[in-house]
């Protein structure tokens, strides 16, 4: 009988736990804070959006310009992997790797912990910022977001358009006086004073005049 009772005892503490357990995951999900009509505004500025996947960071220094590379596995987009690259004296921002929200727009990339709430944010300020700022709600960008030399981005994300402004595969183009370029490969947008270079890589190069 003590036995029996015993065990109906240690039952009863068990679903205890477990119903708290659960009450207190429901509500760690409830506080996520995810991006303001991120799928919307991706499409209006022919970028691409990743609720929530598990992302790799890697920070690659190079020549002239740093590189931050951010490593995408979510199967439900095309694009797998973002570049970001800064002028030699700037750092890159520390971004460790995780599970976290991606909104890309051309000439900024939003990367979002919806647990934490915590926003990374970098842009590419250039003729096609502007275009896009203007389409965001106001405040959308902070006054902190971090200044990149470019963000290129490889794996096909104008698929939902129609592909009429791409070049055949891995082709050239862009060039001195383009600020963005794409092919099938890859797309790049570039801040003023630097020109964008599309071939197998997608990069940065700073004008001549400058």
């Amino acid at each position: 009988m003590k036995k029996t009772f015993l065990f109906v005892t240690l039952c009863f503490i068990a679903a205890v736990v477990c119903f708290f357990s659960c009450e207190k995951s429901d509500g760690n999900v409830s506080k996520q804070v995810f991006l303001q009509d991120a799928p919307n505004l991706a499409t209006q500025n022919q970028g691409f959006y990743s609720k929530v996947g598990k992302v790799d960071v890697i920070n690659a220094p190079g020549g002239d310009q740093k590189q931050l590379i951010i490593k995408l596995h979510d199967s439900s987009i095309n694009p797998y992997e973002i570049r970001l690259y800064f002028a030699g004296g700037t750092d890159a921002p520390v971004l460790k790797s995780g599970k976290y929200e991606v909104l890309f727009l051309r000439s900024a990339l939003i990367i979002n912990d919806p647990v934490s709430g915590k926003k990374t944010e970098f842009v590419v300020r250039n003729d096609i910022f502007n275009e896009m700022k203007a389409k965001l709600p106001e405040n959308y960008l902070s006054s902190n977001a971090v200044e990149s030399v470019g963000i290129a981005v490889y794996g096909n994300h104008d698929n939902k358009k129609g592909g009429a402004d791409l070049v055949p595969t891995c082709a050239t183009s862009g060039g001195p006086g383009a600020v963005s370029c794409s092919n099938t490969c890859c797309s790049v947008s570039c801040t003023t004073g630097y020109y964008a270079s599309c071939k197998s890589d997608c990069i940065c190069i700073k004008s001549s005049s400058n």
